[in-house]
């Protein structure tokens, strides 16, 4: 396998972090994901059995959508709010 000179990765500083946290955790095991360039998605596991992997992947599901909820929260109020209005024969606000 080629060297990797770890300066010129741009997520080094993001492992340097990442890593000193989990040594300070009970960890039983590790997952990684990586979204590459060509839209594919690498994995890699450490000790980590198929329930572990579904908890993992349930995780990152659950963060996606309390991201895109933070992120959208007054426009999806505005259509939820929208939807009651009509359903009770009201008019929809612009």
């Amino acid at each position: 396998m080629d060297e990797i000179d770890l300066k010129d990765v741009p997520f080094t500083g993001w492992l340097e972090e990442a890593i000193p946290a989990l040594c300070r955790m009970d960890v039983k095991c590790i997952g990684m994901a990586a979204i590459l360039k060509d839209g594919g998605v690498a994995t890699n596991f450490w000790e980590a059995d198929t329930n572990d992997m579904a908890a993992m992947g349930y995780r990152f599901m659950e963060e996606g959508v309390l991201n895109t909820l933070r992120a959208n929260g007054r426009e999806l109020k505005e259509i939820i709010d929208n939807a009651e209005r009509e359903e009770n024969g009201e008019g929809i606000e612009p």
